[in-house]
């Protein structure tokens, strides 16, 4: 449980060790129950203009105190789900933002 002073903040979560056909839907419902999922962006490999599996990995991005962050990283990381062992840790910064920092 978390305490009333704790805020909730938009964190970046890795996701990888996915299966090839893993979809949106599934992982919002998988991530849910830590907090808002807000974003869910799968990583694909196209083959051609019609086939795209992902890569085996994705970005979540999560809504939730902290705590429930780290509930969320510690209950999943290495848990197996859909055959595979999941690898759930913070994401690290983007390149982009990691630039903006650097150059203000």
């Amino acid at each position: 449980m978390h305490t009333a002073e704790e805020k909730q903040k938009l964190t970046r979560i890795y996701v990888g060790g996915l299966a090839p056909n893993v979809g949106e839907d599934e992982l919002k419902a998988r991530f849910a129950s830590f907090g808002k999922v807000q974003e869910v962006k799968i990583i694909l490999q196209k083959f051609d203009a019609q086939d795209k599996l992902c890569r085996g990995f994705a970005f979540i991005s999560l809504i939730a105190v902290e705590s429930e962050i780290e509930r969320c990283i510690s209950t999943l990381h290495r848990c197996i789900w859909k055959s595979r062992p999941l690898i759930v840790a913070l994401a690290k910064p983007d390149f982009r933002d990691r630039f903006k920092i650097l150059t203000d």
